[in-house]
């Protein structure tokens, strides 16, 4: 187990640093959240443009409840091998042969989000123009 902390009292903002060629990220973990705040600065970036859409790569993730043997614990989740067609990109094996699955960017989450509110905004519109005609 690793043990990283700060004897000073003063100290609350940065438990642990890492860095790699995107940036640095930091951790603070806290009582009800573990926080990792990472480097988004303008000035490391070039190509900007808004994002893609995303619902219908994540609409086709499968999503799956099971039980984990060595444990007993119910999860959510997903299968590594049900992603290696058609998400290659978020399964790797480890040293021991086992699949393992990366965590998902949250911000394609909150792309999505904003893509439904579109549509629902968009039916709302077309649901206020049908009652006035």
């Amino acid at each position: 187990m690793l043990h990283v902390g700060s004897s000073s009292a003063n100290v609350d903002s940065l438990a642990l640093r890492v860095q790699d060629s995107d940036g640095n990220c930091a951790f603070n973990p806290e009582s009800v959240d573990t926080a990792w705040t990472c480097s988004s600065d303008a000035r490391a970036k070039t190509n900007i443009k808004d994002a893609a859409s995303v619902m219908p790569y994540l609409l086709g993730i499968p999503i799956r409840d099971y039980t984990v043997i060595a444990s007993g614990d119910n999860k959510t989740e997903v299968i590594a091998q049900e992603l290696l067609e058609k998400y290659p990109e978020l399964v790797h094996e480890d040293n021991d042969g086992y699949y393992m699955v990366d965590g998902m960017n949250n911000w394609k989450l909150v792309k999505a989000i904003q893509e439904q509110q579109q549509q629902i905004d968009e039916l709302r519109q077309q649901i206020q123009e049908l009652k006035k005609g």
